[in-house]
């Protein structure tokens, strides 16, 4: 609730990427949803599940641009000051369009005002800053910041995405529920086959009893064998299995191999 309502455009079943310093920054936001979820011996309905959890973050965490940023975003040109028609740039980006001609003026005056009694040191206006009929000053960054009306301007652009993220359409993801029927299964994984997509998300709904599981993890082999011939570099080779369940069991095993390596060179 928190963070709205929206697709969260997660494939399934399927491995993620998980940057760990926003995982940790969002679990340390959700804290207790985290400490429930992790009292469950099994998997409750609203408990916080991880991976859709954090894709659902990166889509909803919000963060307030600073004046400075805003600032540069309407100065593309890099001059320090705001053009006429740099601010009629800002006024389209905050409120309805075509820009009318009455919010244009509100923009002036506010500006013309805060210039008056602010008293700040003159700046001069940089060449074609200006419409002939325009008798604005220097609009710098300093006069923005410190114009009250301005900033209430300035409130829409505040709210940004706080994370970059690019939503793809359903197009991309092939979803298949794999059951024990043979045939359903031989259709599905020829239309995988037959369209390679991004992702490749297949659904174990087999049935514990089903006579011809294994025939179809056979198929279901034969078709990523077919699409993935070369073993990811993530895979460790053929003959080696990972015998530690979490990163501290591998850690201490290394440091026990680095001492008895010490040990052996000593003597």
């Amino acid at each position: 609730d928190e963070l709205g309502n929206r697709l969260r455009k997660v494939p399934a079943h399927m491995p993620h990427f998980i940057d760990v310093a926003v995982m940790e920054e969002l679990q340390n936001r959700f804290q207790s949803e985290f400490r429930e979820t992790s009292s469950h011996r099994v998997r409750e309905s609203y408990d916080m599940q991880f991976a859709f959890s954090y894709y659902y973050y990166l889509l909803g965490a919000t963060r307030n641009r600073t004046e400075e940023e805003i600032f540069d975003m309407i100065d593309t040109d890099r001059s320090g000051t705001w053009s006429d028609r740099r601010m009629r740039t800002l006024l389209s980006r905050v409120g309805d369009t075509p820009v009318h001609y009455d919010k244009i003026q509100e923009l002036h005056k506010a500006l013309l005002n805060c210039s008056q009694y602010l008293n700040l040191p003159p700046v001069p206006t940089p060449p074609y800053e200006r419409y002939a009929d325009s008798n604005l000053p220097a609009v710098t960054l300093e006069l923005v910041q410190k114009c009250s009306e301005v900033l209430l301007v300035l409130a829409p652009l505040r709210k940004v995405a706080r994370y970059h993220t690019t939503e793809l359409s359903d197009s991309v993801v092939h979803f298949k529920m794999i059951t024990s029927s043979i045939t359903k299964d031989v259709t599905m994984l020829d239309e995988v086959r037959k369209e390679p997509r991004k992702f490749i998300c297949l659904n174990n709904n087999l049935d514990p009893e089903g006579s011809d599981n294994t025939l179809i993890m056979a198929l279901m082999q034969d078709t990523y064998e077919a699409l993935f011939p070369q073993p990811s570099s993530f895979e460790l080779p053929a003959n080696y299995r990972n015998k530690f369940l979490y990163v501290s069991e591998l850690e201490a095993w290394r440091r026990w191999r680095d001492l008895v390596r010490l040990l052996v060179y000593a003597c």
